[in-house]
């Protein structure tokens, strides 16, 4: 009778724990490239104290400086990027986190030395600062930073609607939490 008893639970428990299943899906994957065909990776170093810059351009790696706008003399903007453009490395300047008020007035006052600046681009902080630039006919290139957060599908078609010109448009961030599949679907590699 224990027998049959035992026999008729592991029965029962193999039953339940067979509707949990999953079969496995043959996925087709992209090819993977080989790594000798891989592009060398870029690198980019964004720097908060322009006294470290020096040191930066030392580096014959790195490709591209990030500069944050809220510590920077506007006036001092076009040597600074002469003296990046110098080494052979672009500069973009980060717009600020906050961009209400205050730093609106300053970069409305302003926006011609960032121009005149012949900065590479301009790293957009929030959804303020796409406004700014809009008004403006997107007269620079603009990298989306990972404030910006596009989470999926919708989020990227409505920063399509802001209509930002192809040429202008230099790329933006993807959340670490997505899948190799809604990565793939958002057009990331």
């Amino acid at each position: 009778l224990n027998l049959l008893r035992r026999t008729a639970f592991e029965s029962l428990q193999q039953q339940i724990l067979d509707s949990y299943k999953r079969t496995l899906q043959k996925v087709d994957k992209k090819e993977k490239k080989p790594l000798s065909s891989v592009e060398e990776p870029k690198i980019t170093v964004s720097i908060d104290n322009l006294d470290f810059l020096f040191m930066i351009l030392e580096y014959p790696e790195i490709d591209t400086v990030m500069i944050n706008s809220e510590e920077l003399v506007f006036t001092e903007l076009k040597e600074i990027v002469e003296q990046i453009h110098k080494k052979d490395k672009d500069c973009l300047l980060k717009m600020p986190v906050v961009f209400r008020n205050q730093a609106y007035k300053e970069w409305t006052t302003k926006f011609q030395m960032v121009l005149d600046s012949n900065v590479d681009g301009l790293v957009v902080e929030n959804l303020d600062e796409l406004g700014f630039l809009k008004q403006r006919n997107w007269p620079i290139s603009v990298l989306l930073d990972h404030r910006i957060y596009i989470w999926n599908g919708k989020a990227k078609e409505f920063l399509l609607e802001l209509e930002i010109p192809e040429d202008k448009f230099l790329g933006f961030s993807a959340p670490l939490e997505l899948s190799e599949k809604e990565l793939s679907d958002m057009g990331c590699e």
